[in-house]
């Protein structure tokens, strides 16, 4: 194990200390969630209760692949297991509407997860930023999938517009050419507006 240079004591020994931490909750992760791969290491644990008809307090292991929650109410585990490609929105949440403490995750089912009581919101949200490479900032409390629309084709684009399709058919030139049946004016007669129309008398 290498250490920064530049690192006190006191941080080499905090480090550490998260470090064994984190060994014994990913052993609580492959324990618990069985079906997560071996590879997959947590990369935070937070405390915190997902809000239902009843308040389930338990812990949110953040993976780079797989968010997890696990609480134990009456003796029987309740386990969400929310993959990281699904997740369209992660938002700050304000529990009661008052205390900026929790997050809502919503997935592309349309499922939404909201975890209140957590201690350290702010660092649990750039957490999951950087996990959740394919959301981008919405606003200053919100990530999510910002969907760019493709340039239309020319196909597309006969669809919308039926007159681009003809104009695709009729080549440029006969859609400019005159027949040849059609008689020319003479200059002479087009400059003097009195043949085309009469003057009328004054009065009538």
């Amino acid at each position: 194990l290498h250490w920064p240079e530049g690192l006190k004591g006191e941080e080499i020994k905090k480090c550490g200390r998260e470090g064994t931490l984190l060994s014994k909750y990913n052993q609580q992760y492959h324990k618990l969630f069985k079906d997560i791969p071996l590879e997959e290491v947590v990369l935070k644990v937070c405390s915190c209760a997902l809000q239902r008809d009843l308040l389930l307090q338990g812990r949110l292991y953040i993976s780079p692949n797989w968010l997890c929650f696990h609480a134990s109410l009456f003796g029987k585990d309740i386990k969400v297991v929310i993959p990281v490609v699904s997740v369209q929105m992660i938002k700050k949440h304000k529990m009661a509407r008052l205390l900026p403490n929790g997050l809502a995750i919503t997935t592309n089912t349309s499922q939404k997860y909201v975890f209140v009581s957590l201690l350290s919101r702010d660092s649990v949200y750039d957490m999951l930023r950087r996990v959740c490479t394919h959301l981008q900032p919405s606003s200053k409390k919100s990530l999510s999938v910002r969907e760019f629309p493709e340039e239309p084709e020319c196909e597309s684009l006969e669809v919308l517009i039926p007159e681009m399709k003809w104009r695709k058919v009729c080549p440029a030139s006969r859609s400019l050419s005159l027949p040849d049946n059609i008689p020319c004016i003479p200059r002479a007669s087009m400059d003097s507006t009195d043949s085309f129309f009469p003057r009328k008398p004054p009065g009538s």
